[in-house]
């Protein structure tokens, strides 16, 4: 069930750290593109083979990530709290599909922001419109796509380690 309250969307995307730099301005621009969804305990959010296109914010509740083992057992990868989120690499790639499971362990409310609704501010730059909104659509995108390189490198460095 979708929630389409604004201010519960900036509200959502201040939980998220690489978000927390943008001015008022340019956390409404990208709250335009959220989307707030709720989700009871063990509805799924996505399942293995599922199109990765999309940003998930939590803002409350708690999620289970996991994969399926060779015999069919669950293994838990990780457990998203509010603040946290996960796909910041599907909004940068071109195309992707999910390699694990995403549950809500118990009710849960979800900010989801598409890659198509970000790459709606790349058609807004193309297009010409006012040079304030270019300037802050531009601004905006190279801050997010920088701040999510820097997050998913040292994920792929905690993973390095762990694995080590």
């Amino acid at each position: 069930m979708a929630n389409h309250n604004h201010h519960s969307h900036v509200d959502c995307i201040r939980l998220v750290p690489i978000f927390n730099h943008l001015n008022d301005e340019q956390m409404h621009l990208i709250a335009q593109s959220a989307h707030e969804v709720q989700y009871v305990k063990n509805e799924l959010l996505f399942r293995f083979g599922d199109k990765d296109d999309t940003l998930y914010i939590i803002n409350n509740g708690l999620v289970r990530i996991y994969s399926l083992s060779e015999s069919g057992r669950e293994q838990t990868i990780r457990i998203l709290h509010p603040g946290d989120f996960m796909g910041e690499v599907a909004v940068l790639q071109t195309e992707g599909y999910h390699s694990n499971y995403a549950e809500a362990i118990s009710e849960t409310s979800i900010c989801r922001i598409h890659k198509k609704d970000l790459d709606q501010y790349y058609r807004i730059l193309q297009n010409g419109y006012s040079y304030q909104k270019n300037k802050l659509c531009k601004s905006v995108l190279n801050l997010l796509k920088l701040e999510l390189l820097i997050f998913y490198q040292k994920m792929l460095k905690m993973k390095k380690t762990i694995l080590m």
